[in-house]
């Protein structure tokens, strides 16, 4: 009887690791390259927001100075 529980447990075993390797199968080359497109989009995106977050950003200033003719301002 041992032995009988014993090649249960080492179907099983196989079993799963064949569903995995099916997975795996299944996922190919095209499902490699859609997660390794969305992890770079996902870090770009991060990213970008800590640059917007903590980059330091100061508006040019300057003084302007012009002359408006009175020929433009009607009576």
């Amino acid at each position: 009887m041992v032995r009988y529980a014993g090649s249960v447990a080492l179907r099983q075993v196989c079993y799963h690791a064949d569903a995995k390797q099916g997975l795996q199968d299944k996922m190919g080359v095209m499902g490699k390259v859609f997660l390794a497109l969305a992890a770079l989009i996902i870090l770009v995106i991060v990213g970008g927001g800590l640059f917007l977050a903590y980059a330091p950003s100061t508006a040019p200033s300057q003084k302007v100075e012009k002359v408006l003719p009175d020929a433009r301002f009607p009576r």
